[in-house]
């Protein structure tokens, strides 16, 4: 039997979603540097934002991302929200998949900065 030759698999690709996060809050200055968030459909290119803040991501499989506060550029307390980015433009073990520049963005999670 001879295999089949496939050029294109059009499989979509999925937004991520945030089932909850390891803490909701942390106060600059104590030993909280990672914060993991549960979830789905995270990829090894996500990006984890807080605020306006890109993070530094890291994964940990489809269902949990981590990411490090950024204490060095947060100058103000208050309310942040978390979000994760997918590209769209990419999807795990794909190939050929468009190259649509639109990010796929998950629902958002409040965390609460406090500075101490």
């Amino acid at each position: 039997m001879a295999c089949r030759n496939f050029n294109t698999i059009n499989q979509p690709l999925l937004a991520p979603f945030i089932y909850n996060i390891s803490k909701n809050s942390a106060t600059k200055g104590d030993s909280t540097n990672v914060v993991y968030i549960n979830g789905k459909n995270f990829m090894r290119n996500s990006t984890v934002m807080m605020g306006n803040f890109v993070c530094h991501s890291l994964y940990n499989g489809s269902n949990v991302v981590g990411f490090q506060i950024p204490w060095n550029e947060i100058e103000n307390g208050g309310n942040y929200i978390v979000q994760v980015i997918n590209p769209s433009n990419t999807a795990p073990n794909m190939t050929n998949v468009s190259t649509n520049s639109t990010k796929l963005l998950s629902n958002a999670i409040p965390f609460m900065v406090f500075l101490g």
